[in-house]
């Protein structure tokens, strides 16, 4: 597996960037790592549609798995790098195909051909309706690559009763409940070991976060609390346990 950093010489997020880059290289001695300088080469990146800087892009058997923007902590690259290892090239040729038949207006493998596409969300859902045309029952959603993302009880159209949400590899990423159509009860937000696009470590939040516990009354957020791996409360910013 290759790593490639795509960068620029005015790019100050870049140059902060890069000694985080280059250590990280030591440590995964069996990941190639590469720098190239976008301007000089502007001819590749412009081919592979990298216009923001810098912006990591990594390639496994010549195949690309993982591409994101911005400056990465060493922490945060160290579990991007961790989980492209477990990348399997088949499954995500598989999902490239996918999003394939996405782009051509026609539901995934696995995604059942009823299903419509939301260009908003950009989800396909699926689920049996009243007779009044309205969800009601149990709705599944998928991501434009055909993998499981959201499962949940609609009712007469409101979503109702449990849901959980998936990361790509089928782990729960999130799971609570709605009562007419606002969350009550906890909602519980678990990360992944493995490359996913479930987000829970933005605004500030710290990779060393693994789950969060929001506790809601009728939509309205009550508590938040956040655990590291260990099921130990942590602050969020840091990771650091709860004083």
């Amino acid at each position: 597996m290759c790593v490639v950093d795509f960068w620029a010489s005015w790019c100050e997020p870049c140059h902060v960037f890069a000694p985080v880059f280059a250590e990280a290289a030591a440590r995964f001695p069996d990941i190639r790592f590469a720098r190239l300088d976008a301007e000089a080469h502007e001819a590749v990146a412009e081919a592979l549609g990298i216009d923001s800087f810098p912006t990591l892009v990594a390639f496994k058997d010549g195949l690309e798995v993982h591409r994101s923007d911005g400056a990465l902590s060493a922490e945060s690259l160290d579990r991007v790098l961790g989980a492209l290892r477990a990348v399997d090239v088949a499954e995500e040729q598989r999902r490239i195909a996918n999003r394939k038949r996405t782009e051509a207006g026609q539901p995934p493998s696995g995604v059942p051909e009823g299903a419509t596409w939301d260009d908003g969300d950009k989800e396909w859902s699926f689920g049996p309706k009243d007779v009044t045309g309205r969800p009601h029952g149990t709705w599944r959603y998928w991501r434009a690559d055909g993998t499981l993302c959201n499962e949940c009880i609609m009712k007469q159209g409101t979503p109702h009763g449990p849901f959980k949400r998936f990361h790509e590899d089928g782990a729960v990423s999130q799971e609570g409940a709605f009562e007419k159509g606002q969350l009550h009860g906890p909602r519980t937000w678990t990360a992944s070991e493995h490359f996913t696009t479930e987000r829970m470590h933005e605004g500030g939040v710290s990779e060393r976060v693994r789950k969060t516990v929001m506790h809601y009354e009728h939509g309205t957020v009550r508590q938040v609390m956040h655990y590291d791996g260990q099921g130990q409360r942590v602050v969020p910013s840091t990771g650091e346990p709860y004083p």
